[in-house]
């Protein structure tokens, strides 16, 4: 088990590595110039464009597309900014379609930014326009894929109460206040921690929480230990990987708190169920996670944009579903 563990943890840091120091100005230019030549060489090229290119989520859903594009004879670009900036995400799918991509799966990051901007530009250039991860406004996407939002909080929040029946003090950390997909999930974890308006008694949400990293995985680790340290939370939960996504720090911060989260004293609630994840989850510094699917995301996108491409109509919304992850479970719950 721990050699499995240890050998999806390398590829993992070696997929982040790769990605955290990419995406220079130059290496963006690159791509751009990549698609051109394709393009020159008659390939169809299609771009999936995350909110940020450092969260490690994507850089799954990127090799998805990728590889299945090229089962078609075609391509999938990874292309995007650091940080999940709505105007970068607006300058970067200009940008794709400057350089002739020939469709563009899209992770929006703030509701409705790119429908009120640049909506009226994207449905005269008609080619395929799809939301993966985090919807778009309809006028835009033919098609979403990924999780129901809400119903993936709601996992997570009957995952805790299970844990937690009498319930507890809690603080939720989100990425952003206007993050559609975040939100989503936020109001699912709080119905999944509750049947009913008698239980929602039992839970306490502590003052200054909600928590917002803005897709600053430090800033997120220092959220957590505020909330643990200061808040004195029994538990806390991340609408995405948040703190987690930055192994080393978080291993460093949880290290501490092992004894308290493996008897249950503090829980540790995240969603996604990445490698490094289940590596927190073997070593005890993680309780529970409720994950996606991101390579099945990427898979789909490829798919869908080439069914748009050929004139078929897609399915408005493929759900690529849920994986349920703790310590117990870690060789087999990504595997269905």
């Amino acid at each position: 088990m721990k050699i499995i563990i240890s050998t999806c943890l390398v590829l993992f840091l070696t997929v982040i590595s790769t990605t955290l120091f990419a995406f220079t100005l130059a290496e963006k230019a690159e791509k751009l110039s990549l698609i051109k030549r394709l393009k020159n060489q008659g390939t169809v090229v299609y771009a999936i464009l995350p909110k940020n290119v450092t969260d490690p989520f994507y850089s799954f859903a990127a090799n998805g597309c990728d590889e299945t594009a090229k089962q078609f004879a075609a391509r999938c670009i990874f292309y995007g900014s650091a940080s999940a900036n709505m105007r970068n995400q607006v300058e970067d799918i200009l940008a794709l379609i400057n350089a002739g991509i020939d469709g563009i799966a899209i992770a929006g990051v703030r509701n409705g930014f790119i429908a009120e901007t640049i909506g009226e530009e994207l449905q005269e250039w008609a080619k395929p326009i799809i939301a993966f991860d985090s919807p778009l406004n309809t006028e835009i996407a033919q098609s979403y894929i990924g999780t129901n939002n809400y119903l993936l909080g709601k996992a997570l929040g009957k995952e805790i109460r299970k844990l937690k029946p009498d319930g507890g003090t809690f603080c939720i950390q989100s990425e952003r206040p206007d993050s559609p997909n975040h939100n989503d999930r936020f109001e699912g974890i709080v119905d999944g921690l509750t049947k009913d308006d008698t239980e929602s008694a039992m839970w306490k949400n502590k003052s200054g929480c909600p928590m917002h990293h803005m897709g600053n995985f430090k800033r997120a680790n220092g959220q957590m230990l505020r909330a643990i340290e200061q808040y004195k939370v029994e538990v806390f939960i991340s609408t995405g990987g948040g703190p987690q996504f930055l192994p080393e720090v978080y291993r460093e911060k949880m290290a501490a708190y092992k004894g308290d989260i493996e008897s249950g004293k503090l829980v540790l609630a995240s969603i996604d169920t990445i490698p490094a994840q289940l590596q927190h989850l073997n070593e005890g510094i993680s309780t529970v996670n409720v994950g996606q699917r991101p390579y099945q995301m990427g898979r789909w996108a490829a798919k869908v944009l080439n069914m748009i491409t050929n004139g078929d109509i897609p399915p408005v919304v493929i759900n690529t579903g849920l994986t349920y992850c703790n310590k117990n479970t870690i060789e087999t719950c990504t595997n269905h």
